[in-house]
């Protein structure tokens, strides 16, 4: 009759076992049917982690790679309490760069971008002075990539956005900063351009402020 456990550890301090190799695997478990390797731990935050891995590869190491061959997720998390699912740490010694909280929402410490023919973000922002005269942009960001530039229009409250990267099959919003004033676009001379204006109440085009919003 074989035994249900092929190798057990047990220590009050230290490792209960170990694996070491010099090239090859230090530790294999596989299994048929149940978990090839199952680690439990009562120790609390990162000393008392249940599964530490670190690869000591400065150049190309990676710590965990998991691959899978079936119809369901390569990667599981679950968190029964009320924690954090996912923390993300960079290599600059602060707090977490971005985390996956329970509830599912999530947060970044930096820029969210999005490939350039997908749906669902931001690929642009713009405010600027729309213009005949010293059109001019006060602030933008790009997530696509190259640089967002205006030039002056062929009338008053008329100017040419340039966003760097084609936005002639992308979807986008013009507002007016200021109450009781409109702002309009349409697709420009170019793949990348969108001629806007901003206009009064009474429908005459007006030199101010305008903001533009690409999806």
């Amino acid at each position: 009759m074989m035994a249900k456990v092929a190798i057990e550890g047990w220590t009050s301090d230290g490792a209960a076992v170990a694996g070491h190799a010099g090239s090859g695997t230090g530790v294999v478990g596989t299994s048929s049917s149940g978990h090839g390797v199952k680690a439990t731990s009562a120790g609390s935050a990162a000393g008392g982690a249940a599964v530490w891995a670190e690869s000591r590869n400065t150049t190309d190491g990676i710590a965990i790679w998991a691959k899978n061959n079936s119809g369901d997720a390569t990667l599981v998390v679950g968190n029964d309490g009320s924690g954090i699912l996912i923390k993300g740490f960079g290599g600059d010694g602060g707090e977490d760069e971005f985390r996956v909280n329970n509830d599912g929402s999530i947060w970044a410490e930096g820029d969210v971008t999005q490939d350039r023919t997908s749906d669902g973000l931001v690929k642009a922002a713009v405010y600027a002075a729309c213009s005949n005269v010293g059109a001019s942009i006060s602030r933008s960001f790009n997530n696509v990539g190259g640089t967002i530039t205006i030039a002056n229009g062929p009338a008053v409250g008329r100017c040419t956005i340039d966003f760097g990267f084609k936005v002639d099959d992308r979807y986008f919003v013009a507002t007016a900063a200021s109450l009781n004033r409109g702002a309009s676009c349409y697709w420009g001379s170019t793949e990348a351009k969108l001629d806007c204006m901003r206009w009064t109440d009474a429908g005459t085009g007006e030199n101010g402020y305008i903001m533009v919003v690409v999806y």
